[in-house]
């Protein structure tokens, strides 16, 4: 019999929480589910781990090793090909679920017959355990991770979705989706192999052809706030531009840029430009103005007017946008002045206001 839903799970570098997340999803409510583990050249015991359980659960897990590490992206890519169910949904290898979560949006899913389910999710501390989640974790961290607009809500009203509310809305991570795989297939969108922010990527394409959608409006996606997460690594904030450059060549690639011509400028002010310059400026080292500038010159070239852009003006506040034009027009000198300012108000934030005028 053929799955309903097939999970999959790129696995890298997580052997300290592997197995809640196994635990997590093997404590499932609904039967009929396949679970691809793509264990990414994990260094680490995770291959053992993974081949242990696969004995112990050979119908419901199944493990693809690859011989070269390709990222998240990579290896996702070879999950859906070896997937067989109806929907497929994505689980990092150091997150869990909540036991209820694949049967509703599956539910959910047959009766409105959606491209896509979403789920809201939620942060949980590194210590979180499998067992945390089943009785109900009540730390305070436990409100929605993102907050879905009323725009985006009404998107479940309509045969036809708008792609621009898409575009420039928060919707959740990769996880957080269950997707009808018939409707991947008529999309084909590929995630960008060995770069991170690849979910950045993929998102953005599909969401672009989603004619109907739907929301369960419960956290049911627990992300473990990890501290050895490859994405919190400073030197993979560079991933940001290749694939943020790769996106909008895609968009014309698929002639879908002039098209949604504000939602790719939008997406291109905000998660190219503005919050990987402060990204590059939160790291410990210089600021590289060098790239700062050269962000800045691209956003310029390929947007010369995006300051007038209509949901920049709806969503940022007028503070920020004055910012934003301030790094535009001087990214260098506003590169330096960031940094030290951050410096001083760490230091006030540390010390007390004393220590500006020479106290303790």
């Amino acid at each position: 019999m053929e799955p309903l839903i097939s999970v999959i799970i790129p696995v890298y570098g997580v052997e300290k929480f592997l197995q809640d997340c196994i635990d997590s999803l093997l404590s499932q409510t609904m039967k009929g589910i396949e679970y691809i583990f793509v264990n990414d050249a994990s260094p680490d015991n995770c291959p053992a781990i993974l081949h242990k359980n696969q004995l112990a659960h050979p119908d419901m897990i199944r493990v693809i090793d690859l011989k070269e590490n390709k990222s998240q992206g990579g290896a996702r890519n070879e999950g859906i090909k070896a997937a067989r169910g109806v929907y497929i949904g994505f689980c990092d290898g150091d997150d869990m679920v909540a036991p209820w979560m694949y049967e509703r949006m599956y539910k959910k899913a047959e009766q409105m017959q959606t491209d896509v389910v979403y789920v809201q999710y939620t942060a949980v501390p590194e210590n979180c355990t499998c067992k945390d989640i089943k009785n109900g974790v009540t730390d305070e961290r436990q409100k929605p991770f993102v907050v879905w607009s009323r725009d985006l809500l009404e998107q479940e009203k309509r045969t036809k979705t708008d792609p621009e509310i898409f575009l420039t809305s928060q919707t959740g991570g990769v996880g957080t989706g269950l997707w009808r795989k018939s409707f991947l297939e008529r999309a084909s969108v590929a995630f960008p192999e060995k770069l991170k922010y690849e979910d950045n990527f993929w998102s953005s394409v599909i969401c672009t052809y989603i004619n109907k959608i739907a929301f369960i409006r419960e956290n049911g996606y627990y992300y473990r706030m990890n501290s050895s997460s490859t994405l919190h690594s400073g030197r993979f904030i560079y991933d940001r531009i290749p694939i943020e450059r790769a996106l909008i060549q895609e968009a014309k690639n698929r002639n879908l840029f002039q098209q949604y011509y504000s939602a790719w400028e939008y997406i291109f002010i905000t998660r190219y430009a503005s919050t990987t310059a402060y990204l590059l400026w939160s790291g410990k080292g210089p600021a590289d103005t060098k790239t700062i500038r050269m962000i800045y010159k691209e956003l310029w070239h390929e947007f010369p007017f995006w300051w007038k852009n209509k949901y920049y003006i709806k969503k940022q506040g007028g503070k920020q946008r004055l910012k934003d034009i301030l790094i535009a027009v001087f990214p260098v000198p506003c590169s330096y002045g960031y940094r030290y300012y951050s410096r001083i108000k760490n230091r006030v934030i540390k010390r007390g206001p004393h220590f500006l005028y020479g106290g303790g």
